[in-house]
């Protein structure tokens, strides 16, 4: 973690930390709420050797059939994760599944939280905000409400995604920096200007 990467080893991620993994070379990244768990949420740093670690993320709406993880209820398909049950053909809004098949065999990266003016401006948009965290248990808890009840709407590249998700759960803001890149750059600035600088 610097000002260069975000890249950290999974043996640095803590229940709640917003990570994400880059996609065809680096244009554009895929965001997730990481929590830590063994069969249920642990909201201890207490781990055992063999945890699983599983994520909260935000995929595209609209596909076909329902996702189930670790129910053993559905029929095995040949295409499912063996650790998570997820199947990568299913799009269905907010899901949990295992860190393997959130990356992809794509590197892993920590989005950083209060970080100063400076500091953000120094970094590539969707890397890092000034606006701070909310509390670990407030966190988790926020997407695991949105993972039961659905509740994050449909899908939108530039108005509702996994980017969205995931700082949504951090800070109950509904913003992509990603999508402000691309054409708003001056207004990216500004707001993270005035998180930094105004505090209502």
């Amino acid at each position: 973690m610097g000002l260069l990467s975000n890249k950290v080893d999974r043996s640095q991620l803590q229940p709640g930390d917003h990570i994400y993994s880059y996609r065809k070379a680096k244009s554009y990244a895929h965001h997730v709420k990481e929590v830590q768990i063994e069969i249920q949420f642990l909201l201890s740093t207490t781990l055992s050797k063999y945890r699983v670690l599983q994520v909260i993320h935000y995929t595209s709406t609209g596909g076909f059939g329902s996702y189930s993880s670790l129910s053993g209820k559905t029929r095995k398909k040949e295409n499912q994760c063996e650790n998570c049950g997820h199947d990568p053909n299913l799009k269905q809004g907010v899901i949990k599944t295992c860190i393997d098949c959130f990356l992809s065999g794509h590197d892993l990266n920590r989005f950083e939280y209060g970080v100063s003016f400076a500091h953000f401006c120094f970094k590539l948009p969707g890397t890092c905000t000034t606006n701070q965290s909310e509390p670990v248990d407030i966190v988790i808890s926020r997407a695991t409400e949105l993972l039961n009840n659905q509740g994050f709407g449909e899908y939108d590249l530039f108005e509702n995604n996994c980017e969205c998700f995931a700082i949504f759960c951090k800070t109950y803001k509904h913003v992509s920096q990603q999508a402000y890149s691309k054409g708003c750059y001056y207004k990216l600035f500004a707001m993270e200007w005035r998180s930094a600088f105004c505090h209502d």
